[in-house]
């Protein structure tokens, strides 16, 4: 048997570390950042230790570290290959390979002395390929990529290397170097280095594979993502479309409805003021007069709740404010109450002329609708008191409507809310009224609230001046 000088042995373990640093820098630059690319990086880090401790044959205690720190970093490769979830049952077999590799591992670095090192070299380096195996196979973080094929079959060889290896030093000798400094000795060693070689090639091809199949799915998630986009678009231009028809048909149904109403409201009350001249001789037309303008009034209100609640939902109401007299608009919203009603209420205007800049329109519905609110929910005959004044400091108009109550319950919740009152109270009533009050105040960026004292509440509107 040829002799092989130990520098050749020396340089081959350079190679083998030069070699471990290139892979590195490649696996640190390609990986995409994770618990796999980390350990495999850490595990060449400890392998090329091993090597740099390897390559001082002549030294056995660096040896035995070298031997210790070899079989470490290919446990710790095995471990790259388990994925995130270090804890699934499917890994009961490898965890117990990869225990068995510590074990060797162990062994060699608490007894650098210890008789038949070579061996436990070798058994530690196949317990720690059967492991990556194993844990390849299972680990389906790795399913449907063609490079796991080649890393399976790569891994294969590797242990098969290391069989043959350790039956080819059949029989075992006690104190046999780690590599002899024959021909067939470093023909060993260099299978082993190749094989080692082959599977951080592999592991680099699994990088690339998982990289290019994460690219795919990011393209197919950005395809789905820009078609449910289309799809959005195209959903958002067909319900604008429904709404501008919706819009134009309550414009429609303002004009042919709202307005005739208006017409017939206003009439029933000229009638009503010609009836009650001809005093008690027209006592029964009169109350009969009196409820047809009743019934008006509540369908005109019903209508322009109904309008302007479909407008305020769908957001497109924008205020439009002018200077307007804040009184005039009060008194105006006190006339739409029922004649019968509105001795009941009590006005009070601090100021006989109260100018701001609001949206008359909604502002007097808006008023109504709480007027309306305490007639309804107050016991007959009891008064109502509406009253007008400013706040200097807050530069604001503040309205306050202080009725009696029927019931407290009837506060209960969220009043404000839209159709509260359709859904939760024995009232009868639409749910809109409060809603708008409270989206008046918004339109224009005022508050509204409500406070309770003994049997009474009374509702806060404030806007600005």
């Amino acid at each position: 048997m040829s002799y092989i000088p130990n520098v050749s042995i020396v340089l081959l373990v350079y190679f083998f570390i030069g070699s471990l640093i290139s892979y590195t820098i490649c696996i640190f630059i390609f990986g995409n950042k994770g618990r796999d690319r980390d350990i495999w990086i850490l595990s060449n880090i400890v392998g090329i230790l091993g090597m740099v401790s390897l390559s001082n044959i002549e030294n056995q205690n660096y040896v035995s570290i070298g031997i210790s720190l070899t079989i470490l970093s290919g446990s710790l490769k095995s471990l790259s290959f388990s994925g995130r979830n270090f804890f699934f049952k499917r890994y009961f077999l490898p965890h117990s390979f990869l225990l068995l590799s510590l074990i060797c591992a162990s062994i060699v670095a608490f007894n650098p002395e210890i008789p038949y090192r070579r061996n436990y070299f070798l058994l530690g380096m196949f317990f720690s390929l059967a492991a990556s195996l194993m844990y390849l196979l299972r680990n389906r973080q790795w399913h449907g990529l063609k490079q796991k094929q080649y890393a399976v079959a790569g891994m294969a060889l590797g242990i098969v290397a290391v069989l043959f290896v350790i039956g080819e030093s059949f029989p075992f000798v006690p104190n046999q170097r780690l590599v002899e400094t024959s021909a067939r000795g470093i023909a060993n060693f260099s299978a082993l280095c190749l094989a080692s070689l082959a599977i951080q090639l592999l592991f680099l091809a699994l990088i690339f594979g998982q990289n290019q199949k994460e690219r795919e799915g990011r393209l197919r998630r950005n395809a789905l993502l820009s078609y449910e986009i289309r799809l959005k678009q195209a959903t958002l231009i067909e319900t604008n479309k429904l709404a501008d028809e919706r819009q134009n048909l309550i414009k429609m149904l303002t004009h042919e409805v709202r307005q005739p109403l208006n017409t017939a409201q206003a009439a029933l009350q000229s009638i009503s003021a010609d009836v009650a001249k001809l005093g008690i001789k027209a006592v029964g037309v009169k109350s009969k007069l009196t409820n047809m303008v009743a019934v008006l009034n509540s369908i005109t209100l019903s209508i322009s709740n109904s309008l302007l609640g479909a407008t305020l939902i769908s957001n497109r109401r924008k205020p439009e404010l002018v200077p307007i007299d804040i009184c005039d608009v009060s008194q105006l919203a006190y006339l739409d109450i029922n004649p019968i009603d509105q001795p009941r209420i009590n006005l009070q205007f601090v100021q006989p002329h109260i100018f701001a800049d609001a949206d008359p329109i909604v502002l007097r519905l808006a008023l109504r609708n709480l007027l309306e609110n305490a007639v309804k929910y107050s016991p007959a005959d009891t008064p109502i008191i509406f009253k007008i004044g400013t706040n200097e400091d807050r530069l604001s108009v503040q309205f306050a409507i202080t009725n009696r109550l029927i019931d407290k319950a009837m506060l209960d919740g969220d009043i404000f809310a839209r159709n509260k009152r359709g859904v939760d109270s024995r009232y009868n009533g639409d749910g809109l009224g409060l809603f708008i009050v409270s989206e008046v105040a918004k339109m224009h960026q005022g508050t509204l609230g409500h406070n309770v004292a003994d049997n009474e509440v009374t509702f806060h509107l404030e806007i600005p001046a």
